[in-house]
C-alpha cells in the first residue's frame, strides 16, 4: 500500500512490528579477543607456583644430602679415629708382648743355666771337699802329699765360692712371694748346706763315688725348677 504522506507513518505497524521482532531475535556475538587480565594473572601464578615447587624440592634434597653427608664425614672421622686409637693400642700391646715375651725367654735361659751350674757346683764343691779330706787324713800316714791335699783345699774355697755367687744370683732372680720359687730357694739352699757342710765321714769311702744325699736333693731342685720354667714358658707363648 502506498505511503499516504505525513502525518501517516512511512511503514504500517505490523510491518515495523515484524522488523522489530526479527531485530530482537539476532544471537549476540561475543568476539574473545585471547587477552584478559585474569587469565594472564593466573598464567603467571601458575607457572611461579609450577616452577617454585620442583625448585623447593631440589634446594631441600640438595640441603638433605649435604647434611646427610657431612653428618656421614664427622661419623667416617670418628670411625677413622677410633680405628687409630684401636690400631695404636693394638700395636702397642703386641710390641709388649714381644719384648716381655723375649725378655722372659733370656730370663728363663739364665735361671736355667744358672740352676744347673749351681747344681754342678755344688757336686764339685763336694768332691774336693771329699778329695782334701782323704789326701789330708792319707799324708799323714804316708799314702799321700800335703801339696796334693792343698790343691784340693784351694779347689774347694774356689767351687765353694762360686757356689755362693750362683746362689745369690738365683735368689735376685726368683720371687720369694710365688710358690714355686720359694721352694726352689729353700732347696736351692739345702743343696748348698750339704754340699759345704755335711760331715765328711757320712760320705762314701771312694771318691770317684757320689754323695746319695746331695744328688737327690739336686734332682728335686731339678724337678721344681723344670715346673718352673714351664709355667714360664707357658706366659712367654701366651705374650703375657
Amino acid at each position: 500500500m502506498a505511503w499516504q504522506g505525513i502525518p501517516f507513518p512511512f511503514k504500517d505497524s505490523v510491518i515495523s512490528d515484524n522488523v522489530l521482532l526479527t531485530l530482537s531475535r539476532l544471537s549476540e556475538l561475543k568476539i574473545d579477543s585471547g587477552f584478559g587480565w585474569d587469565n594472564f594473572s593466573g598464567t603467571i601464578v601458575g607457572a611461579v607456583i609450577g616452577a617454585a615447587i620442583p625448585a623447593f624440592i631440589a634446594f631441600y634434597t640438595i640441603k638433605q644430602n649435604n647434611k646427610a653427608g657431612e653428618e656421614q664425614r664427622a661419623q667416617q672421622v670418628i670411625e677413622l679415629e677410633k680405628a687409630r686409637e684401636t690400631q695404636l693400642e693394638i700395636s702397642k700391646r703386641t710390641f709388649n708382648a714381644q719384648v716381655i715375651s723375649a725378655n722372659r725367654q733370656n730370663w728363663i735361659n739364665d735361671l736355667r743355666d744358672s740352676i744347673v751350674n749351681f747344681s754342678s757346683l755344688a757336686e764339685s764343691h763336694m768332691f774336693f771337699r771329699r778329695a782334701f779330706y782323704i789326701e789330708h787324713k792319707a799324708s799323714r800316714w804316708n799314702n799321700g802329699t800335703q801339696a796334693q791335699a792343698d790343691i784340693y783345699f784351694e779347689k774347694q774355697l774356689a767351687t765353694e765360692a762360686e757356689l755362693r755367687q750362683e746362689y745369690f744370683k738365683i735368689k735376685l732372680m726368683l720371687n720369694s712371694n710365688e710358690l714355686t720359687p720359694r721352694a726352689m730357694l729353700k732347696l736351692i739352699l739345702v743343696v748348698m748346706v750339704c754340699s759345704t757342710r755335711k760331715e765328711l765321714s757320712e760320705t762314701p769311702k771312694h771318691l770317684n763315688s757320689v754323695d746319695a744325699e746331695l744328688m737327690e736333693l739336686i734332682e728335686s731342685l731339678l724337678k721344681v725348677t723344670q715346673r718352673c720354667l714351664k709355667a714360664e714358658w707357658k706366659r712367654v707363648k701366651a705374650g703375657t
